[in-house]
């Protein structure tokens, strides 16, 4: 019983560090708004080989379509299966890595960011593209 707790109290934590929408899981995303090859690919994906892999998933579509969400029940799928996962929104990660190298920290920050088994970037677009910008993000990819 006590190994359960501690396996549950973990599973709660995790969700929690992950900041991961609570409500946009597998069992509410709605499969069938996906073309059929994204469909056969999301299980597969949830099984989290990838990682092992050390492959990025990139997902790609116009505004309103679901992307968020199908890369969120992932998300919550690897933390099932003990992954460590953070999601973020882009231009929250680029802020946390421009400020972390105004302190000179920026390598310690990407450290912590490297403890992660995967981290889901939002709405890579929409951030603004200036030079400190894209330097950290670079960074950050690389």
């Amino acid at each position: 019983m006590e190994a359960e707790e501690r396996k549950q109290r973990k599973l709660t934590r995790q969700l929690r560090q992950s900041t991961l929408p609570a409500d946009k899981t597998l069992s509410t995303l709605d499969t069938k708004r996906f073309p059929t090859k994204v469909q056969r690919q999301i299980a597969q994906l949830c099984e989290g080989d990838f990682l092992s892999r050390q492959e990025n998933i990139l997902v790609f579509g116009l505004p309103g379509r679901g992307k968020t969400h199908l890369v969120c029940a992932i998300g919550h799928e690897l933390i099932h299966r003990g992954h460590r996962v953070l999601f973020t929104p882009a231009y929250k990660l680029v802020q946390r890595l421009l400020a972390a190298k105004r302190d000179l920290a920026l390598e310690k920050e990407l450290k912590k960011l490297d403890r992660y088994d995967a981290v889901i970037v939002d709405d890579i677009g929409y951030i603004q593209q200036s030079q400190d910008e894209m330097e950290v993000l670079f960074t950050f990819l690389s």
